[in-house]
């Protein structure tokens, strides 16, 4: 109670503190009125009195806590300068907050949450700018508990949405997408609960995926992500502190470790109804969109490339990035129903011809060559975008630095099992294959375009293909000495895209980690260049040979180490033979 006033939309770095402090205590706790012990144990410490009776203000905390974070939003909504913004950290924050609240709590405090935040979100239509702080709340209470949220939630959302008349026209619509907004949320729950509300979901869908306003149509594309990913993909649903039931005694299991022996996680394995509600939904929405690539208008590509991008996202965990089955990659068993063709490489043949069709009538929109861009990379990978920083934080916090030692509670410990899932998913094999030799040219021919925010993308995506797939770098060799080696129409954005493919990233350098036979032909070719006449082409042509002499010298360097310890080696069996 006493740091409360620290949510201060006057300043958000205190807010931020704050939170990160409630967020820390919210879980490690469990929010139960444990008053009643002091009456019915007789083995209570002084301090574990006082505890127990300090727990009967839990309501009185959660009540006072949403009341200034309901007021924070309203006075933002209000704000129509940008003086005040909650930065994705502070939503993260208050998504956690709410979802360890929930998980664990009693009936009482469930009960008022859902009835404050129920009059909150029916009451008006917030401003697009709060509309992600009340989503990451939403967001927090169906993580919590799915199963009562949708009950309370789900149907009067999906029946105003099909009340309010679609647009014909490109303007926005507030009071749909507000509740648009709730519904994306709503449905990112427990695959197997949303099968049972499956027709009002696809009755929004249907009422709502035609529409042409680029913010409306883009939280469309984010729910059908949402829903998928319930319905597809394998997740923990169960983060407690402990398994054990939750009663007036629970203050005792409060900042709890646990070992791996007594985790007992609880997986959401999707079963065949599942199964296909997914393949129903895909069928029915994405050849349509992958039909509508094929027309001159511009907005309708763009809303087609936002669905077909979000639909890839949702199911292609069903589905091996290769049209072969890996051996050391994640594949369960209920994936494994027969569909009528490939959808991965389906995907994969219309954006190719997409990116085609716009790389030879010179395309000058690069917003549709990077949304593109992104889903062709994404047939080829099921690499995830995001990275757990709380994960992170949450193993420094809870680090002995003494002895380099830590303990985690329950919660901690099920996220870093998902992580490890997620990289057994990614997991690329390394296997070149003519599917893997297309995307590498094709991305090859995007790392040279003429657009520097296209170039850099592709750039990107085919460095972390290069890295992972041993030698796959031989497929471009050949095109690159051809383009650096012309004397005739030079195009220097060309130029300028080799180069930079020549030099890679951080986590890949063509310049320097292919094999000897690839240096003999690059290393020459890039001493005698001469179409370094632009000073950007100059100072990457710089860069390159200071990139190749610095590692020259590392090289030099190995070798006197390894001639130093092979010297070593034999003085040292020397002496042993001669019993020194």
């Amino acid at each position: 109670m006493s740091v409360l006033p620290g949510i201060d939309l006057n300043d958000m770095e205190k807010t931020s503190m704050t939170l990160e402090f409630l967020n820390a205590i919210l879980t490690n706790i469990i929010c139960v009125d444990c008053s009643s012990a002091v009456s019915i144990r007789n083995d209570l410490t002084e301090i574990e009195k006082q505890i127990c009776l300090s727990t009967s203000e839990f309501p009185i905390f959660i009540d006072e806590f949403l009341n200034r974070i309901f007021y924070m939003i309203n006075i933002l909504s209000e704000d129509i300068s940008d003086t005040h913004v909650l930065d994705h950290t502070i939503q993260m924050q208050l998504t956690s907050i709410l979802f360890h609240i929930v998980q664990q709590c009693s009936e009482q405090i469930y009960r008022l949450i859902q009835t404050k935040m129920m009059f909150f979100v029916s009451g008006t239509c917030l401003s697009s700018q709060v509309r992600p702080i009340v989503s990451c709340l939403i967001r927090g209470l169906v993580k919590g508990n799915s199963i009562e949220t949708l009950k309370y939630f789900l149907p009067k959302t999906c029946q105003s949405i099909v009340n309010i008349k679609p647009a014909v026209d490109d303007n926005e619509d507030i009071e749909l997408t507000w509740f648009l907004s709730v519904f994306t949320e709503l449905i990112h729950a427990r695959g197997d609960i949303l099968i049972n509300y499956k027709t009002i979901i696809l009755e929004v869908f249907h009422h709502s995926i035609h529409m042409i306003n680029k913010k409306t149509y883009g939280i469309v594309a984010t729910a059908a992500e949402h829903l998928l990913q319930a319905l597809c993909q394998v997740y923990s649903i169960d983060f407690r502190l402990t398994t054990e039931n939750i009663d007036e005694q629970s203050f005792r299991l409060w900042g709890k470790s646990v070992g791996f022996d007594e985790l007992q996680v609880q997986f959401h394995i999707p079963n065949e109804e599942e199964i296909d509600f997914a393949w129903e939904f895909i069928n029915t929405f994405i050849y349509p969109a992958l039909q509508d690539l094929t027309v001159s208008d511009t907005k309708r590509q763009l809303k087609s490339l936002t669905i077909i991008e979000s639909i890839a996202a949702g199911c292609f965990q069903m589905i091996p990035p290769v049209p072969c089955r890996l051996k050391y990659q994640i594949q369960f068993p209920i994936y494994s129903k027969t569909i009528n063709e490939n959808l991965r490489m389906r995907i994969f043949n219309d954006i190719g011809k997409f990116l085609d069709q716009l790389l030879e009538n010179h395309s000058d929109n690069t917003s549709i060559m990077i949304k593109a861009l992104n889903i062709f990379y994404r047939t080829f990978t099921n690499e995830t975008q995001s990275v757990n920083k709380d994960l992170i934080l949450n193993n420094a916090l809870s680090k002995n630095k003494l002895i380099d030692q830590g303990r985690l509670i329950r919660c901690w410990i099920i996220q870093k099992i998902e992580l490890s899932m997620q990289s057994k998913e990614s997991f690329q094999s390394g296997v070149i294959t003519e599917f893997t030799r297309q995307v590498i040219l094709k991305l090859f021919e995007l790392s040279i375009y003429r657009y520097s925010s296209v170039r850099y993308l592709a750039q990107k995506y085919l460095f972390s293909i290069l890295q992972s797939n041993l030698r796959s770098y031989e497929i471009i060799i050949d095109r690159i000495i051809q383009i650096l080696d012309s004397s005739n129409n030079i195009d220097h954005d060309q130029i300028k895209g080799c180069l930079y493919v020549l030099l890679g990233d951080d986590s890949f350098s063509l310049i320097i980690k292919s094999s000897w036979q690839t240096k003999e032909k690059l290393w020459p070719l890039i001493a005698r260049m001469s179409h370094a006449n632009k000073q950007s082409t100059t100072n990457l042509y710089e860069r390159i040979i200071t990139k190749i002499q610095n590692s020259t010298l590392l090289n030099i360097n190995l070798a006197i180490d390894l001639k130093s310890y092979t010297n070593l080696m034999e003085t040292l069996s020397q002496l042993i033979q001669n019993g020194t």
